[in-house]
């Protein structure tokens, strides 16, 4: 069976730290503002000085940028019809997964700026964890993708499957080891398979 994809959603984000630094950069560059009107430069000394501080705060500046072009922060959001599917990336690319059968709950909240445009979504799954999803856009319709999938007959059935198939093994094992007999064997597994 081919996985459908029913829901995806890709962000990319400048992480807060990134915020502070470009907002420190800025501040630094606007002192470059009183030198250029010319605040304090009496010689030609402190033209040339004032020259190469401006040169070396540009460049400053670029780097800055640079490695905020490059190293931001993104993250990829699948819904399957059997599964949901988040990756992170900073620096290190971060995979989690919860199966269908496995969510017990999903929660939504929106942001007070974004109103209902961006906010955080948290799946939660037995046995897996929590996944928490933030920033994302439009959270009350992933939340609604995510609760469809985990309601789903696929993903009911699915973990019925798995308990008949366990329930059958542990089964199969009392009858290898001859703790039951054959004809208890295949009265239990009938009654299983009903």
């Amino acid at each position: 069976m081919e996985d459908k994809l029913i829901y995806q959603g890709s962000y990319q984000i400048i992480t807060r730290a990134m915020k502070i630094v470009i907002a420190l950069v800025l501040a630094y560059c606007l002192g470059l503002v009183f030198v250029f009107t010319g605040v304090g430069i009496t010689t030609s000394s402190d033209i040339a000085a004032a020259g190469l501080l401006i040169g070396s705060q540009l460049l400053t500046l670029f780097i800055v940028v640079g490695v905020i072009v490059f190293v931001r922060k993104s993250s990829d959001i699948k819904v399957y019809s059997d599964r949901l599917e988040y990756s992170s990336t900073f620096l290190v690319k971060k995979v989690k997964r919860i199966e269908a059968s496995k969510i017990e709950s999903v929660d939504f909240s929106e942001s007070l700026l974004g109103r209902s445009n961006y906010g955080a979504v948290k799946v939660k799954g037995s046995g897996t964890g929590i996944i928490n999803i933030n920033p994302v856009k439009l959270p009350e319709r992933l939340a609604e993708e995510v609760r469809k999938i985990a309601s789903s007959p696929s993903s009911k059935s699915n973990n019925n499957t798995n308990s008949m198939a366990s329930k059958l093994t542990e089964l199969n094992e009392l009858l290898k080891q001859g703790v039951i007999t054959q004809e208890d064997f295949e009265k239990a597994k009938n009654k299983i398979l009903e």
